[in-house]
């Protein structure tokens, strides 16, 4: 807890709607951080199913609630403006944080230009086949800076496609374009300058509009990624819990689409070619093996690690990456829709 006699010099706000369980796990996690003396730790309840004043209150931390659900957006802006701390960090109810999370995310505003500093985040809770597509390939990552300035679609295909020959993702500390929401941290001037996040973007793109419209307003602004603070997010929802996730983020990638015309459509294109293989393959029949053999053929980072690791399941991955996309695309393309019908209605 910070002494009474110091302001804190790191707010952390935990946004939660129903998972007490996952959040006591989380609030332990930030009570064992190395430098917990100088945090404030925030939760906002978003609409929990039951009270939390005895669970904060044991982890001496302050609860604010909101009177029913208002989205994820909704409940990181009542966090930091109620923050005290110059620096504010966000994170979920099913995360964990390493106990030198909070430690690192701080040593990387020692550079003033740093506006905002994150760190990564691990999948826990999932076993087999899924466990090591989300070992391999995580589902929560920083949208890396070679991705920003609305690089042309040309450009976007050419580095998915470099991504699905290479094995294994980037490492390293580095500047990007954007943070997981489950792992970041902003100075509270630069929430103010850009006005928090959009509270009509319930879940799924929040992080990105934030960051989207950070770049705009501070242009020459750090967006910093440190690996070393490390978190750990609860996967246990299995495949179901995947493809629900991804059709999320389609929705609002589409969102922030319409919002930021130049922003450039997210579709991911192999789901796409793999319907119309199925669609003319009941005129051309080997055009159906094309479509299964599609996924092997256009992911090529599978087959080649399940040859060096004589692991012949791991060739599985690439449909696991299939549905993942496809279900993002679902999302875009109902998403895109809604939002124009809402953009209609609103001017």
């Amino acid at each position: 807890m910070v002494a009474e006699d110091r302001s804190p010099e790191l707010s952390v706000v935990v946004c939660t709607n129903r998972r007490p369980e996952c959040l006591g796990k989380s609030l332990e996690a930030l009570q064992g951080q190395t430098v917990r003396d100088r945090l404030e730790v925030i939760v906002v309840d978003d609409g929990a199913p039951a009270p939390l004043g005895t669970l904060c209150g044991r982890f001496e931390a302050r609860l604010l609630v909101h009177p029913k659900n208002l989205g994820l957006a909704a409940a990181r802006n009542t966090g930091w403006r109620a923050a005290k701390a110059p620096v504010v960090a966000f994170t979920d109810d099913d995360c964990r944080p390493a106990p030198c999370w909070a430690e690192t995310l701080l040593r990387a505003y020692l550079d003033p230009s740093v506006m905002a500093a994150g760190g990564e985040v691990s999948p826990c809770g999932v076993k087999g086949l899924l466990g090591r597509y989300y070992l391999l390939k995580p589902p929560i990552a920083p949208l890396e800076s070679e991705l920003a300035g609305s690089p042309s679609l040309a450009k976007r295909l050419k580095l998915y496609l470099l991504s699905n020959v290479r094995d294994g993702a980037r490492s390293g500390r580095r500047e990007v374009s954007s943070l997981p929401g489950a792992s970041m941290s902003v100075r509270r001037c630069a929430l103010e300058a850009v006005g928090g996040f959009d509270p009509a973007i319930r879940f799924g793109g929040e992080d990105e509009d934030f960051f989207y419209r950070l770049r705009r307003e501070l242009p020459a602004a750090k967006l910093l990624f440190e690996p070393a603070a490390r978190m750990e997010h609860d996967f246990s929802g299995g495949t179901v819990d995947m493809l629900r996730r991804a059709r999320s983020y389609g929705r609002g990638n589409a969102r922030n689409f319409v919002k930021h015309p130049d922003w450039g459509p997210t579709l991911f294109p192999v789901p796409l070619a793999f319907l119309a293989f199925v669609a003319a393959g009941s005129r051309r029949r080997w055009l159906l093996l094309a479509a299964a053999l599609l996924p092997l053929a256009a992911s090529p980072r599978w087959t080649i690690r399940a040859l060096r690791q004589r692991s012949p399941g791991l060739a599985l991955l690439a449909w696991l990456q299939l549905l993942e996309e496809a279900s993002s695309d679902v999302g875009f393309v109902s998403g895109y829709f809604l939002a124009r019908r809402r953009l209609g209605a609103a001017q």
